[in-house]
């Protein structure tokens, strides 16, 4: 694999695990130093340690980007070990409250939008001025089909991500001037924390729920890893041409061209 975003820094909320660590992994093995943020310190602690271990500069922090003195804390600690931020991976997020919107509690709805959206809005109003006055940079949403679907029991989750959406296309236009690129992924079903958590919740607070516990057995969830080679490809300048976009891993063309640029084999289909 080439190193081509060595001497670059990287920043990965939610890198303690799931598709977060696997992203984190891909930059390191390009050459890029990699930053990990997430709310468990003992999981964020463990991922940087391993890239460690692997070769890779890594440091694991702790932040809620919900908590506006997290996000300022943190980007102060980057930017003190390592000068700026070339990329940023928003990938921090969380599904709860499920459950009918009259049923749901209000704070944990609230909770949810501050993390999936304006928690995102934290972290890139905190890197900006960095890539601004560096001329350039690469941010990635991770965003998901949540966002375009009616999901009942989701309004939470379905509100926040299909707000992040535009935010991206509004953001890509923004900062085009100034040489950042703002993107969006959707992981499709993608095997996480999250979705044992969908698959525990009971049909009566999720209608849902049973259809999800059907595409875990019969091995329809995509490995972390394929949505990170993606979220990856979006960083390098294979993709400099990509701003403002909202991609979908379930694309066949966006499949196809990642493979072929990265000279990978193509990612699976999902209905595989």
């Amino acid at each position: 694999m080439p190193h081509t975003l060595a001497g670059q820094t990287a920043l990965i909320t939610g890198g303690g695990r799931g598709i977060g660590r696997a992203v984190a992994h891909d930059l390191a093995a390009y050459g890029a130093t990699v930053v990990l943020a997430a709310r468990s310190a003992h999981e964020v602690n463990a991922a940087a340690e391993d890239l460690r271990l692997r070769g890779a500069t890594a440091w694991g922090l702790v932040c809620d980007v919900a908590n506006p003195e997290d996000v300022r804390a943190l980007v102060e600690r980057v930017v003190e070990e390592c000068g700026t931020v070339d990329i940023l991976i928003n990938n921090a997020g969380i599904l709860s409250p499920m459950g009918m919107t009259w049923d749901v509690d209000p704070e944990e709805w609230a909770y949810n939008i501050h993390v999936n959206l304006v928690g995102v809005f934290r972290m890139t109003h905190a890197v900006l001025p960095l890539m601004i006055e560096e001329g350039g940079g690469r941010i990635i949403n991770v965003s998901t089909g949540a966002a375009r679907s009616v999901t009942p029991g989701w309004s939470a989750y379905g509100a926040a991500k299909a707000g992040l959406d535009h935010f991206t296309r509004i953001l890509a236009a923004e900062v085009h001037p100034h040489g950042v690129r703002v993107n969006a992924v959707y992981p499709g079903a993608t095997d996480t924390q999250m979705q044992a958590d969908i698959r525990r919740t009971s049909d009566e607070q999720f209608p849902a729920a049973q259809t999800f516990r059907r595409r875990h057995a019969e091995g329809q969830l995509r490995d972390p890893r394929e949505p990170a080679e993606l979220i990856v490809w979006l960083c390098t300048s294979h993709a400099r041409d990509l701003s403002g976009q909202i991609l979908d891993i379930n694309d066949p063309a966006v499949r196809e061209r990642v493979a072929h640029d990265l000279g990978r084999p193509r990612l699976p289909d999902p209905s595989r």
